[in-house]
């Protein structure tokens, strides 16, 4: 049986050098991935698609990606907001879309929420969960309850 294994890119994102490197001192890690004048770094996301015997499973580590890689993208208030490319379009460049996937591993949960995302939770407005034909395997102990129920 052949085994494909291709990377995805998901969204990009910034996180504080401090913690991202923890004990490091900075200039140990400051040549290596150049902080702004914040002390941000840029973090790339990614995924791991692995596709076998007519099925697309989708490898992710949270702690990276972040809980919006699982979350369908929020409705924008205007038409001139452009919509970040993430995951979806990395899927779609192997001719793949959400309902495609048959499941999706997570290696890591540390899913916290974007300030966007908790401000429209607030505001009513919850959002999808990203591929709902898809089986959620957490590795992690235990499993985050709300993976198990059906989604909206």
């Amino acid at each position: 049986m052949n085994r494909c294994l291709s990377t995805l890119a998901g969204r990009s994102r910034k996180l504080d050098g401090g913690v991202m490197f923890g004990n490091t001192p900075r200039q140990q890690w400051a040549d290596w991935i150049k902080p702004d004048q914040d002390n941000l770094v840029d973090l790339a996301s990614r995924g791991l698609l692995v596709q076998q015997g007519g099925r697309n499973i989708l490898v992710l580590v949270l702690v990276l990606a972040g809980a919006s890689a699982l979350l369908a993208p929020l409705r924008r208030t205007c038409s001139c907001q452009k919509h970040p490319s993430g995951l979806l379009e990395s899927l779609a460049q192997y001719g793949l879309a959400e309902g495609d996937i048959s499941a999706v591993v997570l290696t890591h949960l540390h899913a916290q929420l974007t300030p966007e995302l908790c401000a429209a939770v607030a505001d009513g407005d919850i959002p999808c969960l990203l591929f709902p034909a898809a089986r959620y395997i957490s590795v992690c102990a235990p499993l985050v309850p709300c993976l198990s129920q059906p989604f909206p």
